[in-house]
């Protein structure tokens, strides 16, 4: 009960957070759909002028419901870590953090979980719109769970990077720029800004090895029923063996962290 008490604490104090920012979640409650809807116009367009029907693998109304789970898998997988952590190590009241009963790696982790879970109220515009534009869709209750399994694991993924980003903000002071570097790299290499298909073979291969489409793509496709069952598993194995290596450096990098904030006293 203590667990969940705390648990249950850290949502409504992020819920609390949230309500202060209520504007920039009505901001992106309109924009989503608008994005959304630009994209639509163009694959319409693009589709069209090609003459195919499918392209990459996709048909036009793949690459819609691909932009949906995209926008759907973004929103409740994001990190925003490194968003609050340079602001305590700026202000100095990371210190309050340290003395709760409650490992800051895990706080932060439950904070993002949180985070994402009010950020649905984003969702429904985006639903209501998707339900005009896209012609069909639908997903098998086991390729449902596998989805819901890999997102979880692409949401520890992404946490667990994101928070050792944040850790330069001990040595460096202005984080702002690595966390634009950050956020762009992910965008283009997760399959956000466009399907990974659509790159040349030879990165396709390089991508396989690197962290990223482990956090979007993957999801995606999953959920899309892109793959067999077992490729499924095999690609949420790799997911999980990229959790544990991030916690592990999540870990060090943070014992590192606390190491200068002790020496220093920032």
């Amino acid at each position: 009960m203590t667990v969940l008490r705390k648990f249950i604490g850290i949502g409504r104090r992020q819920l609390a957070f949230e309500q202060v920012y209520r504007f920039n979640t009505f901001v992106w409650a309109i924009s989503v759909p608008l994005v959304f809807l630009i994209n639509y116009f163009l694959w319409v367009s693009i589709f069209a002028a090609s003459g195919q029907t499918v392209i990459k693998g996709f048909t036009l109304n793949d690459m819609l419901v691909y932009y949906l789970l995209s926008f759907i898998t973004t929103i409740l997988v994001s990190s925003h870590i490194d968003r609050v952590i340079p602001k305590l190590v700026k202000k100095g009241t990371l210190i309050k953090h340290l003395t709760k009963p409650i490992n800051f790696i895990t706080y932060s982790i439950i904070e993002d979980f949180w985070g994402n879970v009010f950020n649905i109220v984003i969702l429904p515009p985006l639903l209501i719109e998707a339900y005009f534009l896209i012609s069909s869709f639908s997903i098998t209750s086991t390729n449902f769970v596998l989805y819901l399994i890999s997102l979880i694991s692409a949401f520890l993924i992404s946490v667990f990077y994101v928070f050792s980003f944040s850790m330069a903000s001990f040595w460096v002071k202005e984080y702002a720029g690595i966390r634009v570097i950050r956020k762009g790299v992910a965008n283009f290499l997760s399959g956000s800004i466009l399907p990974l298909t659509f790159f040349p073979v030879a990165m396709q291969k390089a991508f396989f090895y690197l962290p990223f489409q482990y956090m979007l793509y993957v999801p995606i496709q999953v959920g899309l029923g892109k793959y067999t069952f077992n490729e499924t598993l095999y690609m949420i194995g790799l997911q999980l063996m990229w959790v544990l290596i991030f916690a592990i450096v999540a870990l060090f990098a943070w014992k590192k962290a606390q190491t200068k904030f002790m020496g220093v006293g920032v």
